[in-house]
């Protein structure tokens, strides 16, 4: 984690009316278990991100055990599963537009074996 989040994002979790997006996050498999819960939001003060800026900000706000399954080698993990609204993200630096609320569904791949 280097400490620097590169998205702007609302300090509190109040509703929204600033008219900024805000991103709902379902997580799924080990991510549950690792940080401790299977949903979340990020409440953006921007109107534009992409898929790579909301993992990094993620990893900073879990630490290091989501680090070790989102990253590797500070970029990416290709095994990270993304959804967007139901769509699988494979650009990870697609610019988002985020006029409304949004759905990101995060998982890893599964592990291990007979």
């Amino acid at each position: 984690m280097n400490g620097n989040t590169p998205i702007k994002v609302a300090e509190t979790r109040k509703a929204r009316d600033d008219g900024f997006p805000r991103i709902n996050i379902r997580f799924f498999g080990p991510i549950i278990g690792i940080i401790g819960k299977s949903r979340d939001t990020i409440d953006l003060q921007t109107m534009t991100t992409t898929i790579r800026e909301i993992i990094l900000h993620l990893s900073e706000r879990y630490g290091e055990k989501f680090e070790a399954i989102a990253l590797n080698k500070g970029d990416l993990n290709p095994g990270l599963i993304v959804f967007l609204n139901g769509s699988h993200v494979t650009d990870w630096n697609r610019k988002l537009s985020l006029n409304d609320e949004i759905e990101l569904m995060i998982a890893s791949q599964m592990k291990g074996g007979l």
